[in-house]
């Protein structure tokens, strides 16, 4: 019976591999990105390029069930190749879109580190798409401490004389003595969901959490916190000295067109900023969003371009409110009559412009 199930699942996993490497050459995976955010303000630093795979059928098969499959039989070189690719091009097309310091952060394995070519691959992706260095963060696993260490470090040392940064990923829960962590050139350490998140949020500042902060800050490293779902858990962990985070708090991994959508322009809008300063009701936060974007919009537009360019801010305005209200949930009921009416948005603004216009 032992035997029988062994080989069952054998034929399984040669199943999926076969799966996966027609998804791969028929462009059935895709990357979603999910942003880092700064905790103190709110700000995007970054994303998180994390691949997904959904097949024909529609049919959602989890990461931790293929990518391991793709390490163990070498496809992950190819397959990471490409991860890199794709994640340096979105970023390159953001420039522009978002701070020069915004980051994407991509997962490799120790399988693709370990190639004799790796780094000089990624400075030449870096190079033709128009970036620099620290456009890009590598996250590793604790994993690598079990390899060569003298010439993971090499490779380290040689990506970090070029702007890229490191970091740990899922820290505390692999294998990595204090002794050779201290040695490593990592810039970062990412303190794993199951530390914040869920029942770990029911400890004592975050036990473990806290724990990790203190030994990144002796290190002289930077901290981003995974999982995060609350805003006790955030103030909690900010609060603890740490920097970063992201979870679903905040957002869920987008994919690139839900992504773009959810930019906002670098030219002064900043719903968050505008959270922050202008109250907490409903009425505040429309009113506020409203006045920023017309004394913005002013520069750019003719009389004849206000009823147009009216309407195009409502929709951006009433799918920012609709995708923020399970982040406010305390405005809820204050921000939802707003939120769900386009023709209310409409007559605000086309009124807003009116008065602007008289003036």
């Amino acid at each position: 019976l032992f035997a029988t199930e062994l080989a069952d699942a054998a034929r399984d996993r040669m199943q999926l591999l076969s799966r996966l490497r027609v998804a791969f050459s028929s462009e059935r995976l895709t990357l979603h990105f999910q942003p880092f955010i700064r905790l103190h303000d709110g700000a995007a630093m970054g994303a998180e390029c994390l691949l997904r795979w959904q097949t024909a059928e529609g049919q959602h098969i989890p990461p931790d069930h293929f990518i391991p499959l793709a390490e163990q039989s070498g496809m992950i070189v190819a397959l990471g190749d490409w991860v890199i690719r794709t994640a340096l091009r979105w970023r390159a097309g953001l420039i522009g879109r978002v701070d020069d310091t915004f980051r994407v952060a991509i997962n490799v394995s120790l399988v693709q580190l370990i190639e004799d070519n790796f780094v000089a691959n990624i400075l030449h992706y870096i190079h033709t798409q128009g970036l620099q260095g620290y456009h890009v963060e590598i996250e590793l696993t604790e994993s690598m401490a079990a390899h060569d260490i003298n010439s993971v470090i090499q490779k380290l040392k040689q990506m970090r004389e070029h702007g890229i940064s490191i970091a740990i990923d899922d820290f505390g829960t692999g294998y990595s003595s204090l002794s050779i962590l201290s040695s490593l050139p990592i810039d970062r350490l990412k303190i794993d969901r199951s530390f914040v998140s869920g029942d770990a949020a029911n400890q004592p500042h975050f036990g473990i959490a806290h724990t990790v902060i203190e030994l990144a800050t002796n290190l002289q490293m930077h901290t981003i916190a995974e999982g995060i779902e609350t805003e006790s858990q955030r103030d909690t962990l900010r609060q603890n000295g740490c920097l970063e985070g992201q979870g679903y708090l905040f957002s869920r991994p987008l994919d690139e067109a839900q992504f773009n959508d959810d930019l906002e322009p670098n030219d002064g809008y900043a719903p968050q900023e505008l959270l922050r300063e202008h109250g907490r009701t409903g009425k505040d936060i429309i009113g506020s969003l409203i006045k920023v974007d017309f004394l913005h919009a002013q520069r750019h537009l003719s009389d004849s371009e206000g009823g147009s360019r009216a309407e195009e801010l409502s929709r951006h305005l009433s799918r920012y409110y609709q995708r923020n209200l399970q982040r406010h949930e305390e405005d809820q009921n204050a921000i939802k009559a707003l939120a769900d009416s386009e023709a209310l948005l409409n007559e605000h603004l086309r009124q807003v412009f009116a008065d602007t216009l008289e003036r």
